[in-house]
């Protein structure tokens, strides 16, 4: 059994919203909540990436409110919540890392930004690590792109794609691009790393981490940069095409 199906089990024994506090749900728990429960709101995200937030979506229900300080939750009826509590919701589809590059659609290019946060999701899933959020990449959602915690270790992924040689929406979709690929990634690859250095400023006890495709731009980048990722102690995932994700040594 999995550590939160019991919360599933006892929401859909609860009838109308249910105002529960954080110590009603470790009463249902086993092991009860973890710290980041109380300390970041994120946690009670509906995101069904999460496995607490599918607990509670599976017994038809989502988290309307939460009050870190009086540690009360709101859980509210979800659409269609008869049929969520007599059968799990159906994960989310998710896109295919291995899926051949198909020009005019960034989901199936392989190193298309979504494919890559997947598998770092996946890869730190594999690990150990609980995933507290993980930005909506297609629709360009601001805000960390993979925050996880792991025995009480705070880590941020700031993740790249590497770009397309052509449009990817507008107008001009599907049309070859002025700026070739490799320049273009050098930006993003500069994007990247203000990103992180100011989530260290932010957040100076986060473990940091970069994630990229695997391709010879950011590999270049990534050796010219090495003292300065040491020095931040900034980890580095690389992405290959076939979904594997392998840590970066920074010699």
């Amino acid at each position: 059994m999995a550590k939160y199906d019991a919360l599933t089990t006892w929401l859909q024994g609860q009838s109308g919203p249910v105002a529960a506090s954080f110590s009603d749900i470790e009463e249902v728990v086993r092991g009860g909540l973890p710290d980041s429960a109380r300390n970041f709101r994120e946690w009670w995200a509906n995101t069904r990436s999460n496995p607490q937030a599918r607990a509670w979506m599976n017994a038809g229900r989502v988290v309307g409110s939460v009050n870190l300080t009086a540690e009360v939750v709101n859980f509210s009826a979800a659409s269609n919540s008869a049929r969520a509590a007599s059968q799990p919701l159906p994960e989310p589809p998710r896109p295919s890392i291995a899926t051949p590059q198909r020009h005019g659609d960034p989901q199936h290019e392989w190193h298309w930004e979504g494919n890559v946060q997947t598998a770092i999701v996946d890869h730190l899933l594999a690990e150990g690590w609980t995933i507290v959020s993980a930005a909506d990449t297609a629709t360009k959602e601001a805000g960390i792109d993979v925050l996880a915690e792991r025995g009480g270790v705070r880590l941020a992924v700031e993740v790249k794609g590497y770009p397309s040689d052509r449009y990817m929406s507008g107008k001009r979709r599907g049309q070859p691009k002025t700026t070739r690929p490799p320049t273009q990634a050098r930006h993003w690859y500069a994007g990247a790393l203000l990103t992180t250095v100011l989530t260290k400023g932010a957040h100076p006890d986060w473990t940091l981490a970069l994630a990229f495709p695997d391709f010879p731009t950011y590999r270049s980048l990534l050796e010219r940069t090495a003292p300065s990722l040491r020095a931040l102690d900034v980890a580095v995932y690389l992405v290959s095409e076939d979904g594997r994700v392998a840590p970066s040594p920074l010699a």
